[in-house]
């Protein structure tokens, strides 16, 4: 049988994020979605001039999160923006189906079908989130037809001869290519994705069988860490299809633990080695070694915001909560404090100071450093921050058995089946008492599902009307009765300063308050404790902590913070 979801996504418009992600996600879509230059995005497609250049990527980037956005708010004039580029880019559509920033005297070529990749995203998401325009669909068959008839089974090209990182990138277009099965319904580009995936997406060596080998993500195909994640990822897909891999659900999770728990930066940024800190690299083991010969750079905003795809496919397979754990603790970290105040740019490397005092640089900066022709001021990192915030209207809530699952729990408004959910509290930055009050027309009968983090006792956590509920912490505590209107949840975090030992050199540790990961500013130490400018301000000793989002948030070489103590 094929792999299942256990959750299901929330209807369109249901969820209306308050807190500071939800902050985030307006200053964002109004300062950066609704304004960038979408057909000077486009444009490379119509000219294809590109060589060997990534560019191709930004405009599927850009659109997947807007998509996303756009599908929870329900935003009419974002649509509106949707919509033309959507049919902008489809224009650049050759008779024969291609959509491409490169000649065709070059192709593939090196990022050619990467970048074909993400456009097919970004049609496919348009399909699934806003409509199932026709125009649309047709532009994904061509795309996909056009695919094949390059590089399906005995044709011309093979998938691991074809772009970079032997194969990886190519491959990773499984996912894409299974979503457009999914709203066409034709076998054919299902057993293209099958294809794809029974070729180990590396020319390196089978990586799905080097899971099942034992290996550790480092040491799967050549470690980069951002294409083969979405290959794992296509796997998932092609799974909840099809049932060719009978021990997919095994390498699936096997390669979530192995990131887990050898990857993750403290503050959930993932990505090390090279200059860019793109690859997986057994970065936890190597987070605050102040060499970056040793080290490369740390964390890239890419590795991070596909960590978070793929732990939205662990999460839905497995119903297990502390996954989410681990999708908390980029949120609020490695998102909210990648990017800059106006939400108009994110970070690309070394977004978290370990091994040192360090500033953050925002992505179109760090650009300028060895490329002279930026592209519009764009990044690969800050087309892909706004995906990155938007799986928090994805993930934040979810549905089982047709009633909700609280993953998050900052401000919020939650709308299903006539049910209106409210919670209040200021969660995690301004408090650590949740309420969720519960309006509707007439009583029901149905399961309530709670997240209860893994690091709370789960004494005391959660109470109905007053009345506390046993919880044990690391998983949902559903809450089966006949709810009515004016019912009443509450909430209690253990929001108490504790250290989290990393496993790095002795006695390395990072200060934490709840799922915040705390840093040393040097600006509210210099101010003598001035705390307006933080959410967190937390007097440790004879000096101030603050929360890692706030530090550095001016994105100025002037002021430096550090994480790891």
């Amino acid at each position: 049988m094929p792999l299942a979801n256990q959750f299901q996504i929330l209807p369109a418009g249901s969820l209306a994020l308050k807190g500071e992600l939800g902050k985030a996600i307006d200053l964002c879509t109004a300062n950066f979605l609704k304004r960038v230059n979408w057909k000077g995005l486009v444009e490379p497609f119509r000219n294809r001039y590109e060589t060997i250049s990534w560019r191709s990527e930004f405009w599927g980037k850009m659109i997947r999160g807007a998509i996303l956005i756009a599908y929870a708010t329900q935003d009419e004039e974002l649509k509106a923006i949707l919509k033309e580029t959507v049919y902008d880019i489809i224009s650049t559509q050759d008779a024969d189906g291609c959509i491409s920033t490169v000649a065709r005297e070059k192709q593939p070529g090196t990022w050619d079908m990467w970048g074909r990749k993400y456009v097919l995203h970004g049609l496919a998401r348009y399909c699934q989130y806003i409509e199932m325009d026709p125009v649309v669909i047709d532009a994904c068959r061509k795309q996909v037809d056009f695919m094949i008839r390059q590089m399906g089974e005995g044709g011309p090209l093979h998938p691991l001869t074809t772009g970079y990182h032997e194969g990886l990138a190519t491959c990773s277009a499984i996912d894409a290519i299974v979503r457009v099965y999914r709203i066409t319904q034709d076998k054919k580009y299902l057993d293209f994705a099958k294809y794809i995936a029974k070729t180990g997406c590396s020319g390196k060596g089978d990586i799905f069988q080097g899971v099942l080998d034992g290996k550790n993500p480092a040491e799967l195909g050549n470690g980069k860490a951002y294409e083969m994640t979405s290959c794992f990822q296509g796997l998932a897909e092609l799974c909840l299809e099809d049932d060719s891999f009978p021990k997919a659900y095994e390498i699936l999770t096997r390669y979530y633990a192995g990131i887990r728990d050898r990857e993750i930066l403290c503050t959930g940024v993932a990505g090390g080695k090279d200059r860019w800190g793109e690859y997986w690299f057994d970065m936890a083991f190597k987070q605050n070694i102040d060499d970056l010969e040793a080290t490369g750079a740390m964390g890239e905003t890419c590795i991070t915001t596909t960590w978070l795809h793929y732990l939205e496919r662990i999460l839905q397979l497995t119903g297990d909560a502390k996954v989410f754990d681990q999708c908390e603790l980029s949120f609020y970290n490695a998102l909210l404090g990648g990017m800059t105040l106006d939400g108009t740019n994110f970070t690309h490397r070394n977004p978290t100071p370990l091994c040192g005092p360090a500033c953050k640089i925002a992505a179109a900066d760090q650009m300028l450093i060895g490329f002279n022709n930026p592209f519009h001021g764009m990044d690969c990192c800050r087309a892909q921050g706004p995906e990155g915030l938007a799986m928090a209207t994805v993930l934040g809530v979810m549905v089982k058995d047709g009633a909700p699952v609280f993953n998050l729990y900052e401000d919020m408004e939650v709308r299903l089946d006539g049910v209106k959910y409210t919670v209040t509290g200021g969660w995690p930055f301004f408090g650590n008492k949740v309420q969720i009050a519960l309006a509707m027309d007439a009583p029901r009968k149905m399961a309530l599902r709670f997240r209860v983090p893994e690091r709370e006792s789960g004494k005391g956590f959660l109470a109905v009307n007053g009345e506390e509920i046993p919880a044990t912490p690391g998983t949902y505590l559903a809450v089966e009765r006949e709810w009515k209107d004016g019912d009443v949840v509450s909430i209690v975090f253990d929001h108490a300063l504790r250290k989290r030992i990393l496993p790095t050199t002795p006695n390395s540790f990072c200060y934490m308050q709840g799922p915040v990961v705390l840093a040393d500013d040097t600006r509210l130490n210099s101010y003598h404790g001035d705390t307006t400018s933080y959410r967190i301000a937390f007097l440790n000793g004879e000096r101030y902590l603050c929360d890692y989002a706030s530090a550095g948030n001016e994105f100025m070489d002037l002021h430096h913070f550090q994480v790891v103590f």
